[in-house]
């Protein structure tokens, strides 16, 4: 077994709904650019993925996201947050990072990569526009995580 890289990439969303499929499509495109950065797609995230960030010096995950405003595809960093824990199931990126900074005692550099979903139906096909910014969102992954 090789051992963890130290770059990570999360793909986060529903493959079985539409544009949520979004994270995952941007993990898997940037990943197959990127042999050496492991690749870990998601439905939503949990304590069960406090270990994995933990041992990692970078992280990006991905997401589709919903808001109407700025480009379709964005990258941008992100930083531990207070997890308020016991109102839901899933946390967000940076509580989750705040999770590994207490348990583990470190916390990688994050980013979040996003691409604008449209259509969130019962479906495993992303629209159009959202697949244009998954792609667009993929290549902002491997220009950073390439340097």
């Amino acid at each position: 077994m090789r051992a963890a890289a130290r770059d990570l990439l999360v793909g986060v969303g529903n493959p079985s709904r539409g544009d949520d499929r979004a994270g995952h499509v941007v993990a898997e495109l940037a990943a197959a650019r990127l042999p050496e950065v492991d690749c870990l797609l998601v439905q939503q995230l949990d304590l069960a993925h406090v270990e994995a960030l933990a041992a990692r010096d970078r992280v990006v995950f991905a997401d589709a996201s919903v808001e109407e405003d700025g480009p379709d595809a964005r990258l941008r960093p992100i930083a531990p947050r207070h997890a308020a824990l016991g109102h839901g199931h899933a946390l967000s990126p940076e509580e989750l990072l705040f999770l590994a900074r207490e348990v583990a005692g470190r916390a990688p550099r994050a980013w979040l990569a996003s691409a604008r979903g449209r259509d969130f139906s019962f479906g495993e096909t992303l629209s159009a526009p959202c697949g244009r910014a998954a792609a667009e969102a993929a290549e902002l992954v491997v220009e950073l995580l390439r340097d």
